[in-house]
């Protein structure tokens, strides 16, 4: 496997399997013995390890509509707007520090989904189903899309003024750092609910499903 991988540079170096591209090399990955070419996958393949696409300045991704990843497929840190072309499938989803407007073309379900840094307003057309859900650090002015269940979900550093259309049950939910004045819509179980640093809040009673409230204020 060390030889293969030598040789993988070797010929990526000297016959020209280059695009021109930062951090080109990664376009190309070994499986099964063979180098593939990631911008150039036959129809319906399935890679069985890891995609990664990371930090390469892509404005937009190869075709990969047909693809299933059996790991993490990860095209964070690039300058993306939409995910047009992204993998039918995948185990984990990494498309965090973009500059998405809208999550139209990702799954509908994954095992862990982070579109954290971008500029998103709400999680529409974002996957239904996610064990683990991180959409800090965006725009958010709406949980409208969101899964309905997720182990944990963050949506803190965002511009929330309430949870409606947020997850119903959760391990840990943290919705720090928003603007939030009510709870209104908040999850009806979670082990942990974290709302710290937000406005007044204002609300009447916890529900009886929330094990612990993290909160820096008096309520």
């Amino acid at each position: 496997i060390m030889q293969m991988n030598q040789n993988l540079k070797n010929q990526i170096k000297n016959n020209k399997m280059v695009c021109g591209m930062k951090n080109e090399y990664k376009r190309y990955f070994l499986q099964d013995w063979q180098i593939f070419d990631a911008f150039d996958l036959p129809k319906y393949f399935c890679v069985k390890g890891d995609l990664d696409l990371s930090d390469m300045e892509l404005t937009k991704l190869p075709d990969l509509s047909t693809v299933m990843i059996m790991g993490r497929f990860d095209c964070s840190h690039n300058n993306l707007t939409n995910l047009a072309g992204g993998p039918v499938a995948a185990s984990v989803y990494d498309c965090s520090y973009n500059q998405l407007k809208t999550l139209r073309y990702a799954p509908k379900k994954v095992d862990v989904f982070d579109c954290a840094g971008n500029k998103l307003i709400s999680l529409a057309d974002g996957p239904q189903y996610a064990n683990v859900y991180d959409c800090c650090y965006n725009n958010l002015v709406s949980l409208y899309g969101a899964p309905a269940f997720a182990q944990y979900f963050c949506c803190s550093y965002n511009l929330l003024t309430r949870l409606t259309h947020g997850p119903l049950r959760t391990g840990i939910y943290d919705c720090s750092h928003n603007r939030l004045r009510t709870l209104r819509g908040m999850p009806h179980t979670a082990v942990e609910f974290d709302c710290s640093y937000n406005d007044s809040l204002k609300f009447k009673r916890i529900p009886m499903g929330i094990k612990q409230l993290i909160n820096n204020q008096h309520i």
